[in-house]
């Protein structure tokens, strides 16, 4: 007997069962290549627009970043100005009670000094009113 046309026969089967059971696949593999390549069409339609609005985003971004420290310097300004101010405040509050303590305290004798001349007098009087009754 010849092996040859069992050869064939056994090739020819196994090539329509490798096409039988590849089929599928090549039908499925085609299919998902037309979606991605619809994906990447569509990708390259959408994709300049949105790297666009990033790039705005970005600039944005920068921009508002920008003015936060112009805004910030200038509050840090605002705060030391602040700060001296204060420390002349203070300052000029404790020069006046330096100058303005030794009057207060002398204003404050003279008053205790006119409260005795007045308790003096009074007494004077009293004294005086007792004896003519």
């Amino acid at each position: 007997m010849n092996p040859e046309p069992v050869l064939t026969l056994a090739l020819t089967l196994l090539v329509v069962a490798l096409t039988v059971a590849l089929t599928p696949l090549f039908i499925q593999l085609r299919r998902t290549l037309k979606k991605a390549e619809g994906l990447l069409s569509r990708l390259e339609e959408e994709l300049p627009a949105a790297i666009k609005k990033l790039g705005n985003s970005a600039d944005e971004l920068a921009s508002l970043a920008e003015s936060l420290n112009h805004r910030l310097t200038g509050l840090d300004q605002a705060i030391s100005r602040a700060r001296v101010a204060g420390d002349h405040l203070a300052d000029t509050g404790a020069m006046i009670k330096r100058a303005l303590a030794p009057w207060v305290i002398q204003a404050g004798s003279i008053g205790t000094g006119i409260r005795a001349f007045l308790d003096v007098i009074g007494r004077g009087r009293r004294k005086k009113d007792q004896r003519e009754e």
